[in-house]
């Protein structure tokens, strides 16, 4: 089934991104998603209430791709939250302890993240994402295979703090993957409920400040029919024009978008240097 991203994503508000259909089955029950799109690339669900969640496979890799896919579908659409949600192994926290990333480490070239902490009453942690499952535990800290990929490429998408990553501690020194059965999953999610439903009606209550503040212009629309754009680059410039209405500052945006440039790279890059250079002076 292929329907159109337009209707199907008009409410949308919260984006989920998990890796495995064992992760995703207890979170569809929990709020209600419905099959919206086909399985390929990936499988995307969603309920009335705005709720999207994707499934990316396993890796950092295919979680980059699933949440630009995603956004790719929403880029005409107004800015949503992002959430990965996972299991994850950790040096010494309890099974089914649920852990809200604080920083981000890609053990692969030491990319760190810090996701901002607007979200209280969770306890924090460390997430190290590795190419490989963590078997040893060397550092304290949750152990996943996909935070990193995520939030690379949705903190470019939105404002970091719109952009979070959810873990629920599977394995530790005292019960290692070996003993892990994949079954495990949907009872370690259904487990941490009422921190998730929390978790979310804070990422939408700070939503709708942000998409208050950053309400999009309508030289937006007008742009889109202009140029043509990326998928990437209708998100840049959905994400530029609510900047510089936020700053008040639509007279600059307005002058630039009358002059004529003959791609959109350009255009976009001539909007970044003019609002760079209103922010400065």
């Amino acid at each position: 089934m292929q329907l159109s991203s337009a209707n199907v994503f008009a409410a949308n508000r919260i984006n989920l991104v998990v890796a495995h259909s064992a992760e995703a089955k207890p979170l569809r029950a929990m709020f209600n998603l419905r099959t919206q799109l086909s399985s390929r690339p990936f499988p995307v669900y969603q309920n009335a209430e705005g709720i999207c969640l994707i499934v990316s496979g396993i890796g950092k890799v295919w979680a980059g791709a699933a949440t630009a896919y995603l956004a790719g579908l929403q880029a005409s659409l107004p800015a949503c939250a992002w959430l990965n949600i996972g299991i994850a192994g950790h040096q010494h926290a309890a099974i089914g302890t649920g852990l809200l990333a604080h920083k981000i480490i890609d053990a692969a070239n030491g990319d760190s993240f810090y996701p901002p902490q607007l979200l209280q009453g969770l306890q924090t942690a460390t997430v190290i994402t590795v190419a490989v499952p963590e078997k040893n535990y060397p550092q304290d800290a949750a152990y996943d295979m996909e935070a990193a990929g995520f939030y690379a490429c949705a903190s470019r998408i939105v404002t970091t703090e719109l952009a979070q990553v959810f873990k629920i501690v599977s394995d530790n020194p005292r019960h290692t993957l070996t003993s892990f059965d994949i079954a495990q999953v949907q009872g370690l999610i259904e487990g941490q409920q009422s921190a998730l439903t929390r978790l979310l009606g804070d990422l939408d209550a700070f939503l709708g400040s942000y998409r208050k503040a950053y309400t999009v212009s309508p030289v937006f629309e007008a742009l889109l029919t202009s140029y043509r754009f990326t998928a990437t680059q209708r998100v840049q410039l959905q994400r530029l024009c609510e900047r510089f209405h936020a700053l008040g500052l639509d007279p600059a945006l307005f002058k630039i978008s009358d002059q004529q440039f003959s791609t959109s790279k350009q255009l976009l890059l001539q909007l970044e240097l003019g609002l760079a250079a209103q922010v400065g002076s």
